[in-house]
């Protein structure tokens, strides 16, 4: 509990304070979320030194903040997990807030936080889902309603086309449960079937504001079903609908679209644990979050080759620049194939080649194997009896060859960011052109899938390591293959299996005394497909 002078203090604060971007109060959800951040901070403080006296924010000083974010570094949630560094982040930048505000408002000599200088974590960036872990988290199992009472039945539907709106429009998770029957525009359907959707009041815009994001039709016939469950529900309970009111202006916004058992609007925390459950049943990896479905979109309108400008303007950033600098990015390869596309020779080829004049036999598969070899692709029997089918069976390009880059982010566990300035300039792996898209080869990328990291290398072996160091020990002594990949090691699992082996039947001597090595190259990742000539010096 806060000293009654201090909390005085505190409301007036907060009740001065003005956002950065709009110049606005505080909304309530920021405002209290600023309000539980300090609360916690002093319970800290007070834990630790139960005779301090807070009564003021002058009884604060810069040691106070260091205490504060070793607590939060420290501090264990369920499953005992630690905090994310974001939410780490997000605690310092509330009390940053409140602090500099006293400052300004002359209720402190000097600004503690400037003084302090806290470690601020980056912004943790987004991954992307593949289609089919979409489809899997989107799913409505019409086996699962056939047998459910409605209440269960409602909850299914909900669950599942929220977070489809999310993910078909770019949503924040905030702008999802705070959407209104209103807001949905089915009178400005297009011919296509794309129906405009109004955000309110977004993150870092002015009271009464809005902006306009589209619906395609795969989300809108979801919609209508969720609609049809909700009115259902309703005269089942004898609900009413209930009207949002917003954060910022106090007046009314509509009636809420997406309702708890209740009929009454949603929050946070709701949401998120919906995705949770919802994500665990479609057994997701659980490192994904609520935002990555809106960072999924965008992606995609990335990849599909949108304009920068249009990206922005779907994703309403702020700048063209943010959109740029988060999700456009190039190497020298991509853009001299795009110059040569403008100014290179261009020679007229027809739109599909005659049957008659395509080789068969062995001649044709020569051709395909030196055009792998070219784009820097090892030999693979796979992938050519593959190319051979497709010409059989009339099919046009490669498709089914290859993965889009967030599908090929999300097989590796890598993020964008590590694929275009590690992987890629390294020769990891090797992009291609499809149109406008930039694509892999699916041999090469679900070869490098199937590698294991140390952490999990250090598992399959039984080693419960915090950091594995143990399995790191074995490479360095060439008890066991690795491949080193950017900064990181790699290991097949055949290798893990036959090392378990020798390690159980007795035929592997491992070492008492562990001899002080520096670890030379680990051989590079073309030795996964072929010729390959893993470092592996004899043990001591």
């Amino acid at each position: 509990m806060l000293d009654a002078s201090l909390k005085r203090q505190l409301d007036v604060i907060l009740d001065n304070h003005r956002t950065r971007t709009s110049g606005e109060s505080l909304a309530r959800g920021s405002r209290a979320g600023y309000q539980k951040a300090f609360e916690d901070f002093v319970s800290v403080l007070q834990t630790k030194d139960p005779k301090r006296s807070l009564r003021s924010v002058k009884d604060f000083n810069p040691d106070d903040l260091g205490t504060y974010q070793r607590h939060l570094e420290q501090k264990k949630i369920g499953g005992g997990a630690l905090l994310k560094p974001g939410s780490i982040t997000r605690s310092l930048m509330g009390l940053k807030a409140i602090f500099q505000a006293a400052y300004r408002a002359k209720l402190m000599p000097t600004n503690i936080v400037a003084e302090f200088k806290p470690k601020w974590h980056a912004a943790e960036e987004g991954r992307c889902l593949t289609g089919e872990e979409v489809e899997r988290l989107c799913e409505i199992d019409e086996t699962y309603l056939k047998h459910e009472t409605l209440l269960n039945q409602f909850f299914h539907i909900r669950n599942a086309v929220m977070f489809s709106v999310q993910k078909d429009a770019a949503l924040r998770a905030g702008e999802v449960f705070r959407l209104c029957d209103e807001d949905i525009q089915w009178a400005r359907k297009t011919p296509g079937g794309v129906v405009p959707v109004l955000i309110r009041e977004s993150k870092g815009r002015l009271a009464g504001s809005s902006e306009t994001v589209p619906l395609t039709p795969w989300a809108t016939a979801r919609l209508k079903r969720y609609l049809d469950v909700r009115q259902r529900m309703f005269q089942a309970r004898g609900l009413k609908p209930t009207t949002l009111v917003s954060d910022k202006s106090g007046k009314p916004l509509g009636t809420v679209l997406f309702v708890n058992q209740q009929g009454a609007t949603m929050d946070m925390g709701g949401y998120q644990q919906a995705f949770r459950v919802l994500s665990t049943k479609a057994g997701l990896d659980s490192g994904y979050t609520t935002h990555d479905l809106r960072h999924t979109r965008i992606c995609e309108w990335v990849d599909a080759g949108l304009n920068p400008r249009k990206v922005q303007h779907l994703a309403r950033h702020k700048s063209v620049q943010l959109t740029l600098e988060k999700y456009y990015h190039t190497s020298e390869k991509e853009i001299f194939a795009d110059l040569d596309g403008l100014y290179g020779t261009k020679t007229d080829v027809p739109a599909a080649i005659p049957k008659d004049l395509i080789p068969s036999g062995e001649v044709r598969r020569a051709l395909f194997q030196h055009a792998l070899k070219a784009e820097g692709h090892p030999h693979d029997e796979h992938v050519l009896d593959r190319l051979d089918r497709l010409i059989e069976e009339g099919e046009a390009g490669l498709a089914g060859l290859y993965y889009t880059v967030h599908e090929t982010c999300a097989k590796l566990k890598i993020q964008r960011t590590q694929l275009y300035v590690g992987w890629i300039p390294a020769g990891h792996i090797h992009p291609l052109k499809d149109g406008s898209r930039t694509v892999f080869l699916k041999a090469e990328v679900d070869a490098l899938a199937g590698l294991r990291t140390t952490e999990e290398a250090s598992l399959i072996l039984g080693y419960r390591e915090k950091k594995p160091t143990t399995i790191l020990r074995f490479a360095s002594q060439g008890l066991l293959p690795a491949i080193r990949i950017g900064k990181t090691m790699r290991f097949k699992i055949d290798d893990l299996i036959e090392f378990l082996k020798d390690k159980n039947s007795g035929r592997l001597r491992l070492p008492a005394r562990v001899p002080k090595m520096k670890m030379p190259p680990i051989g590079r990742t073309g030795d996964v497909f072929g010729s390959a000539s893993f470092w592996l010096p004899k043990a001591p």
